[in-house]
């Protein structure tokens, strides 16, 4: 009888997640309807079992696995003397305990990939350059987008350098050449607020910057 119940393997289907559920539904189908009829040392690894599989619920997580062990618990309260009763009861807790908490850090890493883009890139104008580029090496891709979103580079770049455009940006058609009348010069600001939205500010700032602070950049 022990034999036949080794090969069962149950112990190696509680390891695996995609196995779990139905593993515990096995076992408690055996603990109820064939504890205390089957030898000591067969009892004893279906109490060993029985405390396997709540130790291994908060590395599943599943609702199916959840159900599926409280399915066991009901039956090992039912079927378990009660001193194990009372182990396997403790240990169902303890799982329970991990259980909770592993969830809140799933939870909370998942809101962490997830933060809109927009509040990231928000929280990142808070950033001094040297922040900013570090927060652009951090291995998540929506951390690297937003670190280098244009409209925080060109803040940066007007804070260093100042209002005027990258050389040569206003091409020849709008220079930086001193223009009297009102409708010229409404009309260079104009021209201004075009080109700005076209250029790369992230690549702008490397290139004014890069004399005196490359080794902020050497990874871009």
């Amino acid at each position: 009888m022990l034999h036949r119940y080794e090969q069962l393997e149950l112990r190696i289907a509680l390891s695996r997640k995609c196995n779990y559920a139905e593993a515990c539904k096995e076992l408690a189908v055996i603990l109820r309807g064939a504890y205390f009829k089957v030898p000591k040392n067969l009892q004893a690894l279906l109490f060993q079992d029985t405390l396997a599989a709540f130790r291994l619920l908060s590395e599943v997580g599943s609702s199916q696995g959840i159900s599926a062990a409280n399915l066991l618990l009901q039956a090992a309260e039912a079927s378990l003397p009660r001193q194990k009763k009372a182990l396997a009861v403790t240990e169902f807790k303890h799982a329970a305990v991990a259980l909770r908490r592993h969830s809140k850090i799933r939870q909370r890493e998942t809101e962490l990939v997830q933060l809109a883009d927009d509040i990231l890139i928000h929280i990142f104008g808070f950033l001094d350059v040297r922040s900013l580029v570090a927060a652009g090496l951090v291995c998540s891709r929506s951390w690297n987008l937003a670190a280098k979103e244009n409209t925080l580079w060109k803040a940066h770049y007007s804070l260093h350098f100042g209002d005027d455009l990258p050389n040569n940006a206003l091409g020849k058609q709008c220079t930086n050449n001193a223009v009297n009348d009102e409708w010229g010069i409404w009309h260079q600001r104009l021209r201004k607020a075009e080109l700005s939205v076209h250029i790369d500010w992230h690549e702008a700032f490397k290139k004014r910057y890069r004399g005196t602070a490359s080794f902020l950049f050497c990874s871009g």
